[in-house]
């Protein structure tokens, strides 16, 4: 049974498909940034702290004034699944921070159902999502969820036109302790945001928990590597 968090942060973290991959949008709470991170980590502060609801038309229009976990659709350059409560919406995302020329592509549409036979009523909406670094099967492409302690591996297809998505399921939620060794060494029980490294193949990626983060090595079908310690 997984340990429930009393209030889930709203945050979430993705490359800016828009870039050379070396950007990155971050939202908090009714907040988002963009940033510059390059391979040494040093990381700069392109534009923000701006309010999600002024410059973001699609989501300001479906009522999503936080956003709870972000995925780039692996199948479109430029568009992202947006997820917050039990709703999630497929964006093109705007061409610079405040354009407001982002565009709404599907949804809101509920979670529960349309991941229903791959999660359950226990598992919800995700708190973080991760694409997986492997080559798409069929149109299929690898996804990690992280539910408070929980983690969860499927495959999905997004969708002719980006309606709607097709699920394969990997199984039932499992205990992240279990499998993310590196995540229990640094202490990290829960994970409030992800993304790969920018600039990176995909394996290497940086988890948050509360005011810590961690880079990670991992492979799919192998277990994963700390490659630092939790750091402030």
């Amino acid at each position: 049974m997984s340990s429930q968090r009393p209030i889930p942060p709203h945050v979430a973290g993705f490359i800016n498909p828009r870039s050379s991959g070396d950007q990155v949008y971050i939202f908090k709470d009714d907040r988002y940034i963009l940033i510059q991170v390059d391979p040494s980590l040093t990381d700069t502060l392109l534009s923000g702290p701006h309010c999600i609801a002024d410059d973001w038309v699609s989501l300001e229009q479906v009522g999503f004034s936080c956003i709870d976990a972000a995925l780039p659709n692996p199948s479109a350059p430029n568009q992202v699944f947006f997820f917050f409560q039990d709703r999630y919406v497929l964006v093109e995302v705007c061409s610079t921070p405040g354009a407001r020329d982002d565009k709404l592509i599907d949804g809101p549409k509920n979670t529960l159902i349309e991941f229903a036979n791959l999660q359950g009523p226990q598992f919800g909406t995700p708190d973080v999502t991760l694409q997986v670094a492997w080559p798409a099967d069929d149109g299929y492409y690898w996804v990690y969820f992280f539910k408070d302690t929980n983690w969860l591996q499927f495959s999905f297809k997004p969708g002719a036109d980006g309606h709607g998505v097709s699920i394969r399921s990997d199984g039932s939620a499992k205990d992240i302790d279990a499998y993310w060794q590196s995540l229990k060494k640094v202490g990290f029980n829960t994970v409030d945001m992800a993304f790969p490294r920018p600039g990176g193949d995909g394996h290497e990626v940086y988890f948050f928990s509360g005011t810590q983060y961690a880079k990670i090595w991992y492979k799919a079908g192998e277990s994963p590597t700390c490659s630092a310690n939790a750091t402030h």
